[in-house]
């Protein structure tokens, strides 16, 4: 650096300096002041493509990737036949996925056509397809990959994700496998990376016991990872181990207390253990965090949650207690499917339907009966108020039954 501020000093104008400046500042994660290098070695030499090709990389760590795309853009302008600027191109979002996704594959296709010997490009290609759901086309350019690179881990877990998208699970476990074979240095990720995609491949296919033991191994060579420790938890709990699960759940939150989907997974867990309040409090943590989404703000709300509460309150209710809360809901219920057969001009099913699987009669009374013994249990019970709430809740559900 000390070297590249004197040769500035000495010749200002010479903008190949200002561009290795930016360069060092940039492997210094200093990116504002690489831009400011950047800049000024555009404004000495404005058709040099390298130099906008820099400067996206720039905007692409400050994740400002519509200012990344442009300066890629305006490189491929200035050197068309310069296939790294295509696949950078190619690999960065912008606003508009319906225009972005298209670029994307023309952008590594055209890269390919550029340098066919490139096992990156296939890769990348490759991912965009599989995204796309195009598993076919998918697994074709992860082989490519794979014949021009075979020591590439990322090659085979690509295929695998692609084998196991067509239903071909040994293929997709032996690709696996592979990764765990070639996980050693200089693997572009640690071998712990390895052991957890092939965890998450077990879970997918429900083989919990396989996954537990590689999510085991991952956190052996690499404990610091709050993600190891919370898939773990999710494999233990969907095999009913919830001691266990809440061990690596907390293990997780201590690691990494501002992740939300980690106090969503600790509620889950108490609430399969029917320690209700503890649920409550970490499903409210996880809407603190991240209020945006919207499975953590209904279950913040915990319509769900209350209801399963109140069906051990509803068991002991007498029926006389609970008519008059039953005949002002009725009410309500005929007044809203009226309203709705008007608006959307659909027959509804009846609640005491079993035939349409969309309104599930079990779901309905779970949820009116949830609702009048929540109110009971905190002593603001009325029939007037259960109805309005019940109400609510059957609107939505019969919108979503009358939606195209």
């Amino acid at each position: 650096m000390t070297d590249f501020n004197r040769a500035i000093e000495l010749d200002p104008e010479i903008a190949g300096y200002y561009n290795y400046r930016g360069t060092s500042y940039q492997w210094l994660k200093e990116y504002d002041k690489s831009l400011e290098d950047y800049n000024r070695a555009i404004e000495l030499e404005p058709d040099n493509a390298e130099y906008y090709y820099h400067r996206g990389l720039a905007y692409e760590w400050l994740q400002n990737y519509i200012e990344a795309v442009a300066n890629y853009t305006k490189a491929i302008e200035l050197d068309p036949n310069n296939a790294v600027y295509y696949s950078q191109r190619g690999n960065m979002p912008d606003n508009n996925k319906e225009s972005s996704y298209p670029r994307s594959l023309d952008d590594f296709t055209k890269a390919i056509e550029l340098d066919p010997d490139n096992a990156a490009y296939y890769l990348f290609r490759g991912n965009f397809y599989r995204w796309d759901w195009k598993n076919e086309e998918a697994i074709q350019d992860y082989t490519k990959a794979i014949k021009l690179d075979p020591s590439n881990p990322a090659h085979y877990i690509g295929r695998a994700y692609g084998y196991y998208n067509t239903g071909k699970i040994e293929e997709a476990m032996e690709d696996l496998n592979k990764t765990i074979e070639l996980a050693s240095p200089p693997a572009y990720y640690s071998g712990a990376y390895y052991y957890s995609e092939r965890a998450s491949f077990y879970s997918l296919i429900q083989k919990y016991d396989e996954a537990i033991e590689d999510y085991a191994k991952a956190i052996e060579l690499d404990p610091s990872s709050p993600f190891f420790y919370y898939h773990r938890a999710i494999c233990y709990h969907r095999t009913i181990k919830d001691r266990e699960a809440m061990r690596d759940i907390n293990k997780a939150i201590e690691l990494d207390p501002s992740n939300a989907a980690y106090y969503f997974k600790r509620g889950d867990i108490y609430r399969s253990t029917e320690e209700y309040d503890n649920a409550l409090a970490d499903f409210a943590k996880a809407y603190e965090i991240d209020p945006e989404n919207k499975e953590y703000k209904e279950w913040h709300e915990a319509v769900f949650l209350k209801i399963e509460i109140g069906s051990a309150y509803i068991a002991q209710a007498s029926d006389e207690e609970l008519s008059g809360f039953y005949s002002k809901i009725t009410e309500k219920i005929i007044a809203l499917r009226k309203k709705l057969q008007e608006d959307h001009g659909v027959n509804l099913p009846l609640i005491s339907s079993t035939e349409n699987k969309n309104i599930p009669e079990t779901e309905i009374l779970i949820k009116i009966n949830g609702n009048i013994a929540w109110r009971k249990e905190f002593g603001d019970i009325s029939p007037d108020i259960c109805a309005e709430e019940t109400s609510v809740m059957l609107e939505k559900l019969y919108l979503d039954f009358v939606k195209p």
